[in-house]
């Protein structure tokens, strides 16, 4: 069976992938900053960080100095400063970083790199063309008017899964995306409510930031648009069994706004903000393939006391373990990498389709962990949207990492004591195998919720 529920135009797609990161598409980096890493207490002024060097020639260069890490979650956290500059330019962020890397105690100096959505559009992902898969086997089917096309549910063994849990307000998930439509129907009941607002970290008080934060602005309100962040969010976590629209991984979660749709700067902001407030699962469907990659931002991957993860991307289309293949970050961070040792912290996510053979996207078997569904994906999308759809059909590895993401959701609901790294062992060690995955991502296989949360309620107790 088929139905088409909606209409929405291709070209109002991709224009929605791109907004993530307007700016950042056009100029890659930001202008106006640089990031700096130094050992902790080392540095704390700009007079300090600029301390012998010569800055004759731009004798007003720098502006101002802020720390993104005040709270320190492990004993050797380096400090990581964002710098911003008086004037914008290009020359003026190569100067910066010359005058700054002349500094004994700067271990980086770097660009404020941009971040770009896993989004994919091809024939395989097209609009409009939805499938109606029914559910088979022994699960709870919720009565959600559109699960019938939520082929990648099923998939996964979710029904099965949720024999055991649907899930617990009391797990929280960090959407660090592009922001979500707190008004959606679909959405807003399972939305954070932050028990501690209006706190102040390091120089800044966070205002008003009951559902999270807009890390760009540095205000509660959301960003225009957030359709990519909102399409993420219902993955994890539409509320399950309403009667209306779709069901998320999690019929009940708390899903927290960080929104990031910028820089890197902004990641690192909104994952110290994470650890403050004690979300411990993070979803992350954006990357970039600069090299060497960020140190600042591997820095604050490593802070991180929860499980993140990562798209897997999907515009290189090969295998990034190769030497011809270039590495998708913070995916590469999971393995042995430039600045450090692979994070035990980082789950990184390729997609399958509908017939469980692999997507045309990033893959890779030490770098990449497991394979999720990520085409085809119908999810909620923004209310305010110019064509009102509510729902929407899209994919890449965008869509393939929160399935992992709400899966470590339902997991953490059935044992909040596990670590990060158990919660990993889990996903992976439970995936479903498949043949056309063997040699494309460490599990495997596909993502098979059902078995991982069986595996959870009784994981380390031997």
């Amino acid at each position: 069976m088929k139905h088409n529920f909606y209409t929405m135009l291709l070209i109002t797609a991709i224009m929605v992938a791109y907004g993530f990161s307007a700016q950042a598409n056009s100029q890659q980096f930001a202008l106006d900053r640089i990031l700096v890493v130094t050992e902790a207490g080392t540095s704390t002024s700009l007079s300090d960080l600029t301390a012998g060097a010569d800055v004759s020639s731009v004798p007003n260069i720098f502006s101002k100095i802020e720390l993104l890490n005040p709270t320190k979650t492990i004993t050797d956290a380096k400090d990581i400063f964002l710098v911003y500059l008086k004037n914008s330019g290009i020359e003026e962020v190569r100067k910066a970083i010359e005058i700054l890397s002349t500094n004994p105690t700067v271990i980086s100096a770097s660009r404020d790199y941009a971040l770009f959505p896993s989004y994919s559009f091809s024939n395989d992902f097209a609009l409009g063309t939805d499938v109606d898969v029914r559910a088979s086997g022994n699960g709870i089917i919720p009565n959600d008017s559109l699960f019938p096309y939520q082929w990648a549910l099923q998939a996964i063994n979710a029904p099965q899964a949720w024999t055991i849990t649907t899930g617990s307000r009391d797990v929280v998930v960090g959407i660090m995306d592009s922001g979500l439509d707190l008004d959606h129907p679909d959405l807003k009941d399972n939305l954070w409510i932050n028990p501690n607002p209006n706190q102040t970290i390091g120089d800044h008080t966070f205002v008003g930031d009951y559902h999270g934060y807009n890390f760009v602005t540095m205000t509660a309100t959301p960003p225009a648009g957030g359709a990519h962040g909102t399409h993420v969010a219902g993955i994890v976590g539409a509320v399950g069994n309403n009667g209306i629209g779709v069901a998320g991984i999690n019929w009940e979660v708390s899903l927290a706004m960080l929104s990031i749709q910028s820089n890197i700067s902004a990641a690192i902001r909104a994952l110290e903000y994470a650890n403050f407030h004690n979300i411990r699962i993070v979803n992350n469907s954006w990357g970039h393939y600069t090299y060497p990659p960020s140190l600042p931002l591997y820095e604050a991957i490593r802070a991180y006391n929860g499980l993140f993860v990562v798209s897997a991307g999907n515009s290189r289309q090969g295998n990034m373990d190769s030497d011809t293949i270039e590495m998708h970050y913070p995916t590469g961070f999971g393995v042995d990498n430039i600045h450090g040792p692979g994070l035990t912290n980082i789950i990184s996510v390729t997609s399958s389709r509908i017939n469980d053979e692999p997507s045309n996207v990033n893959w890779g078997t030490k770098s990449v962990h497991i394979a999720a569904p990520g085409s085809r994906i119908l999810s909620t999308y923004p209310m305010n949207h110019a064509t009102n759809p509510r729902y929407h059909t899209i994919g890449g590895t965008s869509m393939a990492a929160p399935y992992v993401a709400g899966v470590a959701a339902l997991i953490m609901s059935v044992r909040p004591d596990l670590t990060p790294k158990q919660k990993r062992d889990i996903i992976v060690s439970t995936a479903r195998r498949v043949p056309a995955f063997e040699d494309r991502c460490v599990a495997g296989g596909i993502l098979d919720a059902y078995a991982a949360v069986r595996a959870a309620l009784t994981w380390g107790m031997d």
